[in-house]
């Protein structure tokens, strides 16, 4: 055998097999395939879009069918929302509900100004040295302004639905919205006690669970006896209003009893009956001496004073039965055997004489309730000892509207000879959270 180094540059060779001694045969010589020429077009879009970038192309498309979505979307809301000029809806003057008055079935094309003026005949009086008109009706700034009862008035002529609210409460034509407002408070820029209405013909939760009349007085004691007063014992129970309502005085001619519900803005949910309306905040004296609280209501009335109840008068007594309070010995308080009778209306009742601070403010809390459904009032005044005079409680110096202009029958409301004004005794109530 031969020797082979690495470096040994004769190494012997193998003779090649032969092709008819190979299993596989004869391999073909490798040729590899002519690459085919592109179209120098075809080459030129190819390198435009590798420089621009699918993803980039993706993302345009994208953002074009967004934008064209948001545009498609504000049209259609412009055509559907945007209202013609030519339509236009009135509120029925009268009513107990406001309703709309019920529209034509073809528009009305409402007439050009400047057509209607030269349209409008002329009025020549022949043989008359002077033509007399009508006077036109003075009217103060202060009867306009929106807590002016009269002001409201005037806005609920011919106002009704469409001056917002309706409703057909408030005398004459229209609703009247800001007329029962005042009756039973404003909004909470104006001074007063803060009022909650109740149903107590619903649960807390808005069932309807009457009690009937019986159930109802049963619960107003329960309320002023038991439970103290407590908020909490109505809340809990009874199904409350969210709107709440700030009231100057106690001054309620006889009106429908659904006017508390509709100040309050539950008219579509309680009916008129049954319900409760609590007033709390406090007040500060204007006077030092004695006073006591004289009033009545159709139903019922109660206040309470310093946490005392100081008045019991109405047709209902839920405190003490018959409108006479008695001390803890269990003789009437002095001055709450005194009456005060006036037109139809149950006689007034008077409260026991309470002392008073010039200065000091006092908690107050004043209740007013229907019991049966119809009408309702309610007054609350007091007078000084000494004084045979009746003034009505007010906690504002704003002008008091005369509710005779309006068909309220306040004679049979207020004893004759009541001073209304308040006899310039002005009880200031304390200053409230906001939203409270």
């Amino acid at each position: 055998m031969n020797n082979f180094t690495a470096n040994n540059s004769t190494a012997p060779q193998l003779p090649p097999i032969p092709p008819e001694l190979s299993p596989f045969g004869e391999f073909p010589p490798v040729v590899s395939d002519p690459i085919p020429e592109e179209d120098p077009a075809v080459v030129r879009r190819r390198r435009f879009w590798n420089k621009f970038g699918v993803e980039g192309f993706a993302v345009a498309v994208g953002l074009l069918v967004i934008f064209l979505l948001v545009a498609m979307l504000l049209v259609f809301r412009t055509f559907i929302y945007t209202k013609s000029p030519d339509d236009f809806t009135t509120g029925a003057g009268g009513g107990n509900s406001g309703e709309k008055v019920t529209m034509n079935t073809h528009r009305v094309k409402p007439k050009n100004a400047r057509s209607m003026v030269k349209s409008l005949p002329k009025l020549v009086a022949k043989g008359a040295s002077s033509v007399s008109l009508p006077d036109i009706p003075n009217v103060s700034l202060n009867a306009l302004e929106s807590g002016n009862p009269l002001g409201a008035a005037s806005k609920g002529l011919g106002g009704g639905a469409g001056g917002g609210e309706g409703g057909g409460i408030g005398p004459g034509k229209g609703g009247g919205r800001n007329l029962v407002s005042n009756f039973f408070g404003g909004g909470f820029n104006t001074a007063g006690l803060v009022g909650t209405f109740y149903d107590l013909k619903q649960d807390a939760r808005g069932t309807f669970k009457d009690p009937g009349v019986g159930g109802y007085k049963a619960a107003v004691r329960e309320f002023c006896n038991k439970a103290k007063w407590s908020e909490k014992f109505l809340e809990s129970r009874y199904f409350r209003a969210p709107q709440k309502l700030s009231l100057p005085e106690v001054y309620i001619p006889l009106i429908d009893a659904n006017a508390a519900p509709h100040a309050y803005k539950v008219a579509d949910k309680v009916r008129p009956s049954r319900w409760l309306a609590l007033y709390k905040g406090s007040v500060k004296a204007p006077l030092t001496g004695q006073i006591r609280f004289v009033g009545g209501a159709d139903d019922l009335i109660v206040v309470r004073w310093n946490s005392a109840v100081a008045l019991d008068a109405g047709y209902d007594f839920p405190v003490s039965g018959n409108g006479v309070l008695k001390g803890k010995s269990g003789k009437p308080l002095p001055g709450t055997t005194d009456t005060f009778h006036y037109g139809s209306r149950p006689a007034m009742r008077a409260g026991p004489w309470i002392s008073v601070t010039q200065g000091t403010q006092y908690p107050m809390e004043v209740l007013i309730g229907e019991t049966p459904g119809g009408q309702f009032c309610a007054v609350l005044l007091f007078q000084k000892k000494g004084d045979k005079n009746l003034y009505l409680f007010r906690m504002t110096r704003a002008p008091l509207a005369d509710r005779t202009k309006m068909g309220m029958p306040i004679k049979e409301n207020i004893p004759a000879g009541a001073d209304l004004t308040g006899g310039g005794y002005v009880w200031t109530p304390s200053m409230r959270r906001k939203g409270r």
